[in-house]
């Protein structure tokens, strides 16, 4: 009887071979080749490689698809696509020839995926799109893990793809719903991203690394990121110093645009009386930087006292030909609130305010960090004209707090030149404009309503 199984494996074993080498063959020469879960070793090799014989190819991905783990795309100008079915279940693509295009396919993730340098779609080649995919990453606790992650490379587009991440990494690892490094002309455009983060402590010895993220865009000039749906949310409150979200970050990354984007955060988790950081956007060292007509909703019960945040839009020098105009801005939390805030600490800033619609409510006091502010500029240059400011206070208004609609309140090195015309601002505090000090200002045609 053994004898009898082991003649028909050897006579079995070549006639597979053979047909495997025929069928490729013929696939070869097609220009789209449909994948299945029951072919799929036929084309993706030992190292799970599409390998360079399938270049200029359309490859099909038809069905479900479970457990694969890393999916290398090493074959360049190959459009890969799915139908309304397709579906990758904790099965990832590492993105590593130029020229390719993934759409229309499910990804359905829960694990770390390290060999993809844990991201479900892991970005390594020049004019790589990614469109019309649907990404849901439930990470794993106290990992890393990045939904789509593009590094080093230049032309990368994001195109109106839906992402959901609900991040679990409460005391270790670094995770971003989107991350794009050193990538040169990258446009991210039309997608939907709902994302949920634990708060955590910014790491300031290391530069004020963020570990939770929705987008990270750092040292990627000539950027896009347009027309998107932000929604970063908060999941858990861990024990930390500073327990701190940011949903868009942009960090050294000259000629950027930034339209047309919808973001809100929420954090209802933090409870009353306890101080949290949240910041809609925050800016590191930039040049020629449009942030044009985006909405900015952002709430909170929490903040204390002169602690806690819940900004709109943070800034930090060098800044130079920064432009932020034809925003609203809406926030409220029970601490320190500002729309917009940008500091010179770290280099020179200078900036464009303009025709912005700015609503801010928090809780002033006399203490200098109890301030809530549609503006705070602690700036070297700024042109702050014809914006519609709102600020409001969760608590009685005593003459000396700070509640203003323009500021800069709390020092920093340097002279600090403000040109303040024609904006309107209604305030529940004492004073619409506070300046601490300036050289050759003008503040003149503004309506101030206290």
């Amino acid at each position: 009887m053994i004898c009898v199984i082991l003649t028909l494996i050897v006579i079995i074993t070549p006639i597979n071979a053979e047909e495997n080498s025929t069928i490729l063959k013929e696939d070869l020469t097609q220009d789209t080749i449909t994948i299945t879960e029951d072919n799929i070793q036929n084309y993706f090799d030992s190292t799970n490689s599409l390998n360079s014989s399938f270049e200029n190819k359309t490859i099909k991905f038809e069905g479900e698809f479970d457990y694969l783990g890393t999916l290398n795309i090493d074959a360049k100008n190959t459009t890969l696509i799915g139908d309304n079915e397709t579906l990758f279940t904790d099965t990832v693509f590492s993105i590593n020839a130029d020229f390719v295009t993934l759409s229309n396919v499910t990804l359905n993730l829960t694990g770390a995926f390290e060999d993809n340098d844990y991201s479900g779609i892991f970005i390594y080649g020049n004019d790589v799109t990614v469109s019309n995919v649907d990404l849901y990453y439930v990470t794993p606790k106290d990992v890393s893990a990045c939904g789509i992650n593009a590094n080093f490379k230049q032309n990368i587009r994001l195109l109106n793809n839906t992402i959901y991440f609900d991040a679990h990494n409460n005391n270790g690892g670094t995770t971003r719903a989107i991350n794009v490094e050193g990538c040169y002309n990258a446009t991210i455009a039309n997608n939907t991203l709902e994302a949920y983060f634990p708060l955590r402590t910014i790491n300031f010895e290391t530069g004020g690394v963020n570990h939770v993220l929705g987008i990270c865009i750092e040292k990627s000039d000539n950027f896009k990121l347009v027309n998107n749906t932000i929604t970063v949310n908060v999941n858990k409150r861990p024990l930390s110093a500073y327990p701190t979200l940011v949903a868009v970050r942009l960090v050294n990354s000259n000629n950027g645009i930034v339209k047309n984007n919808d973001l809100s955060m929420e954090d209802f988790v933090t409870s009353l009386g306890s101080a949290n950081y949240l910041y809609g956007i925050d800016i590191h060292q930039m040049r020629n930087l449009s942030v044009d007509a985006n909405n900015f909703n952002i709430r909170t019960q929490g903040g204390v006292m002169a602690a806690g945040t819940a900004y709109g839009i943070q800034l930090e020098g060098p800044l130079s030909d920064v432009n932020i105009t034809n925003n609203y801005i809406y926030s409220i939390s029970n601490g320190p609130n500002l729309g917009i805030y940008s500091q010179n600490t770290n280099g020179e800033t200078a900036l464009l305010m303009e025709n912005n619609d700015i609503n801010i409510t928090g809780l002033a006091g006399k203490h200098e960090w109890a301030l809530v502010a549609g503006i705070k500029g602690q700036d070297s240059d700024d042109i702050i004209r014809n914006n519609r400011i709102e600020v409001h206070s969760v608590g009685d208004v005593d003459e000396g707090d700070n509640l203003y609609g323009i500021s800069y309140r709390q020092s920093t090195d340097g002279d600090h030149k403000f040109d303040s015309e024609n904006n309107l601002v209604f305030s529940e505090g004492y004073y619409s404009v506070y300046l601490l000090s300036s050289v050759d200002s003008t503040i003149v045609n503004n309506l101030l309503v206290t």
